[in-house]
């Protein structure tokens, strides 16, 4: 725990609100209370400014995009340089891509002592050719600037070490993984939950012996969606009496095809509810979570749905297979596969013994290792430790 009396001004940096407002949540707040004020630093939205006022953070906007803009990046690197030679930041910590570019590029440049980058992803897994090394590059901009990436998957970061695009020396991980930990004691199912279940189970249509499938995250091709929507249809040809919930707002960047939403907007069976702040009566409604993304840093929202006691099927990726023990609290499926995903929901459909096992399995798996708290004092730790200049 910080023990400085004098308050440490740090930035947090992102390209978009989602890492801050959403991944992020309530460690701002937690974190002031140690000793630090805090600025949040990304796209501004309602969302973000929300947050900042709701965890006492002040608020500087980067007007950011997720793709590559040479003019407009250049004009928010400049900005942040002048803000930080202005303000003196004792630490500087980025997320994503693009701003980590920007905000260790800024940091190194202005000579911040403590300057930490945190991959939750990486994109450039998916791409090829041009863009992929370019993706490449960025990456190894970002480290080198960094005096610490941290990163939220074992498997993510041994990767990156072996494609020797970082010096293993700069590599941290907190506890097992994950960029924030977990609230287990809001992410736990409740009476007053299960109250709000009824009420989506009666505007679903839902009948004695139904089925519930349901995802929550971005509506995105990266997630899986063309994938989970097509394998449901499937699903449908024998298992008439089963729903497909999707809870997630529309990713304009990383559309799902036209068909699929045709499908989702006709389909009688498929419920799309968009972005909520509370997914947990989402969560406890379900029969099977259905998470088939294809790449991720270390899902935050399995390990919501282990919190919640949810039997999962979920794709053998980074960060997934990390917190999914096949056949133990969820089965793991190969990427891009329809078949599997029907495969694998049908079995879970067709085995009540099996959904119970998994079930149960999946809480005790988060609790131990994923704690919120223990991530946040170790986040501080690593904290004191490069201001103290023992790195």
């Amino acid at each position: 725990m910080s023990t400085d009396f004098t308050r440490k001004k740090i930035y947090r940096i992102s390209t978009v609100s989602h890492s801050l407002a959403i991944l992020l949540k309530n460690q701002f707040k937690y974190l002031t209370q140690l000793g630090y004020d805090y600025t949040l630093m990304c796209f501004p939205d309602d969302e973000v400014l929300k947050q900042s006022e709701l965890e006492g953070t002040s608020f500087f906007p980067l007007f950011l995009s997720r793709k590559f803009d040479i003019v407009s990046d250049l004009r928010q690197l400049f900005r942040l340089i002048r803000f930080i030679r202005k303000n003196k930041p004792n630490i500087i910590h980025t997320h994503s891509p693009k701003a980590g570019l920007v905000g260790m590029l800024a940091a190194k440049i202005t000579g911040v002592r403590c300057r930490v980058h945190t991959v939750a992803g990486l994109p450039l897994v998916e791409k090829e050719g041009a863009y992929k090394l370019l993706l490449v590059q960025v990456e190894k901009i970002v480290y080198r600037c960094a005096q610490v990436v941290l990163f939220n998957s074992k498997v993510q970061a041994q990767y990156v070490i072996n494609n020797k695009w970082i010096s293993p020396n700069k590599v941290r991980i907190i506890n097992k993984g994950s960029s924030n930990g977990i609230d287990v004691d809001y992410f736990k199912r409740t009476e007053t939950i299960a109250n709000q279940v009824v009420e989506l189970n009666n505007k679903i249509g839902k009948r004695d012996g139904d089925y519930v499938i349901t995802f929550v995250g971005r509506i995105a091709k990266s997630k899986g969606i063309d994938e989970l929507v097509n394998a449901f249809i499937k699903i449908l040809k024998t298992k008439p009496n089963t729903h497909l919930v999707l809870v997630g707002s529309e990713d304009d960047v990383d559309p799902i095809s036209k068909d699929s939403w045709h499908i989702i907007n006709q389909n009688q069976h498929i419920h799309w509810f968009g972005y909520k702040e509370d997914v947990r009566p989402y969560f406890q409604m379900s029969d099977i979570f259905a998470f088939p993304s294809y790449r991720e840093g270390f899902p935050q929202v399995i390990m919501q749905a282990c919190a919640m006691e949810c039997a999962i099927v979920a794709t053998d990726i980074n960060g997934a297979n990390e917190i999914i023990d096949n056949n133990s609290n969820g089965i793991l499926i190969d990427t891009k596969s329809e078949s599997e995903i029907e495969q694998a929901c049908l079995r879970l459909i067709n085995d009540p013994e099996l959904r119970r096992v998994l079930s149960s399995n999946s809480r005790n798996s988060v609790v131990e290792g994923f704690r919120q708290t223990d991530f946040w004092n170790e986040l501080d730790s690593l904290y004191c430790e490069l201001l103290g200049g023992q790195i």
